[in-house]
């Protein structure tokens, strides 16, 4: 059985040295942009089974984007979930602004146990909520120091259905 992701060692090699980057401390969001089948999805897979890190998983739902905090909920749900029964932070999505939950959400995510490295994938994020999606994008933006690298998936004809200030912070790396 051969490479499963012939052609794509340009793409791997490029989320090694961002995850190496995350888990020595220089925390970075990596937005992953192509159509729809591509194997964006699949290549992310493929690419955190070869590596050691807490993953916190989530995916977009075309049917809760109006649902306020609804994917951050989730994101907060799988951190605890990762953290192997350690106790969050309670998080009240509905009831809080972009900035108090975008806090929350780094300290979530910082929170992590032990010195692995954390990863936060966030899939098909064109439909995560606004206030889910602008808490990511403030979180994205001060992972500096922390073992973070979150990687948000998306398509090109979707990109606009993410806050300028997720796609500054992915931007902020040149990637």
């Amino acid at each position: 059985m051969g490479e499963p992701f012939v052609g794509r060692q340009s793409e791997l090699a490029l989320l090694a040295r961002h995850f190496s980057l995350a888990a020595a401390g220089q925390g970075r969001p990596v937005l992953m942009v192509g159509p729809p089948g591509a194997g964006k999805t699949a290549l992310t897979r493929h690419f955190l089974a070869a590596h050691g890190a807490h993953l916190i998983w989530v995916s977009g739902d075309a049917e809760e984007t109006l649902l306020a905090g609804g994917l951050l909920e989730r994101m907060v749900l799988s951190a605890d979930r990762s953290a192997a029964g350690k106790p969050g932070i309670p998080l009240h999505p509905s009831r809080a602004g972009p900035l108090p939950a975008g806090t929350e959400l780094l300290e979530v995510l910082r929170a992590g146990p032990g010195t692995c490295p954390r990863v936060l994938v966030v899939d098909d994020a064109h439909w995560g909520d606004e206030l889910s999606l602008k808490a990511l994008g403030f979180a994205a933006r001060r992972l500096a120091g922390s073992p973070v690298l979150c990687m948000i998936i998306t398509c090109p004809e979707e990109l606009h259905q993410l806050p300028a200030s997720l796609l500054r912070a992915a931007g902020d790396y040149g990637e």
